[in-house]
């Protein structure tokens, strides 16, 4: 009697386990088939692409200097070449208005491409 419940046991966790993998396999079939199909591209160039074709965004170049008249943008690159980035940031600061994290931006953008 122990033996026939033992056998009808595992005979019933095999079936509970093919039904849970077939169920499982249906599952994903279905969800494989409710993909839509990949769009194609736009035609025309991609809106990340640059000009003729050239990797980059399409907007203006990033120049903080143009907030700056020409003595204080000397100023700042006197300050810069000696070493002098936190009173750099400060006479941005003072000259065009501008918060701190973006004179800093400003400031190590103007060191590296000066």
């Amino acid at each position: 009697m122990a033996m026939l419940v033992i056998l009808i046991g595992l005979v019933a966790i095999t079936v509970t386990v093919v039904a849970v993998l077939a169920g499982f396999k249906l599952a994903t079939d279905s969800q494989r088939r409710a993909l839509p199909p990949a769009r194609p591209p736009l035609p025309g160039p991609s809106p990340w692409q640059g000009f003729q074709g050239q990797p980059g965004p399409r907007y203006p170049a990033y120049n903080p200097a143009q907030y700056l008249s020409p003595g204080d943008r000397e100023r700042i690159n006197v300050m810069l070449r000696g070493g002098h980035k936190i009173q750099a940031i400060k006479l941005y600061r003072q000259s065009t208005g501008a918060g701190l994290a973006e004179a800093k931006a400003a400031v190590e953008h103007l060191e590296r491409y000066q």
